[in-house]
């Protein structure tokens, strides 16, 4: 049974607290009103919302299952990757439930964020501890989550069943990744730079040569929007492995 998943987040959380507490200054004067995405995103945004809760008892929040189902998607690649992870870092620990407002304003704050910054969120969702370090386990939990959406692109293109194809791996992948000798201790180690046993926002930073700034390399800009599936690549377990004991 796996250890049950944070009700909090160090770095996404105030991020969103900040981010509503500024619209709500904002919206007292009218100089300062201003949209952080064009007016026709927010109204898509609030008929996703309205279309994907119209049968629930309570549509101003949704829980745990439903964000999964239907509203995970809109996160990008920490949507793609950790939709349970995602939903317990913006959920009211109370309710057990995330409102409107703040999937809105999260999505709103992946979308205009730097590579530097998705990668700060995806970072805090996987800190399940909430010590602001990634465990050796936690590390794992990034990598098995990274190459399951790998194996569903792949299931996808070879024209298998997804389901079926993911719930074959699944089990494979952790045995794969447990037994796997010659690359995890390895491998963590190349991100453990400093050698303490634990990874930092700036040690993964540095692995994935996302620079401070949030501005990939050959690129201008203040963001870019493939660069953060692109670096989280690197942690796919070889493809060709589990395809071969497949068939």
């Amino acid at each position: 049974v796996p250890p049950p998943l944070p009700t909090g987040s160090r770095f996404l959380v105030p991020l969103i607290t900040g981010r509503i507490s500024e619209l709500k200054r904002a919206a007292e004067s009218v100089e300062s009103r201003r949209e952080s995405l064009p007016p026709l995103i927010f109204q898509a945004l609030t008929t996703i919302w309205v279309k994907e809760t119209r049968d629930l008892d309570d549509p101003g929040s949704v829980g745990c299952n439903h964000f999964i189902d239907k509203l995970s998607m809109y996160f990008g690649e920490a949507g793609d990757i950790c939709p349970r992870r995602l939903f317990w870092c913006l959920a009211d620990p109370a309710t057990k439930r995330v409102t409107f407002e703040t999937w809105l304003n999260a999505i709103t704050l992946w979308e205009k964020s730097s590579a530097y910054t998705r990668l700060r969120i995806i970072f805090d969702v996987f800190d399940r501890s909430q010590t602001g370090y990634l465990s050796r386990s936690e590390v794992k939990d990034l990598v098995l989550a990274v190459t399951k959406k790998q194996r569903s692109c792949m299931a996808a293109i070879v024209g298998s069943s997804c389901d079926a194809f993911l719930r074959y791996c699944d089990q494979e992948l952790k045995f794969q990744l447990e037994s796997y000798v010659s690359f995890f201790p390895n491998f963590f180690v190349g991100i453990d730079t400093d050698m303490d046993d634990k990874v930092s926002i700036e040690d993964l930073r540095r692995f994935l040569e996302v620079p401070n700034d949030g501005i990939p390399k050959n690129q201008e800009g203040p963001s870019y929007n493939g660069a953060i599936a692109e670096v989280l690549a690197k942690f796919v377990l070889p493809l060709d492995t589990l395809y071969m004991l497949r068939c």
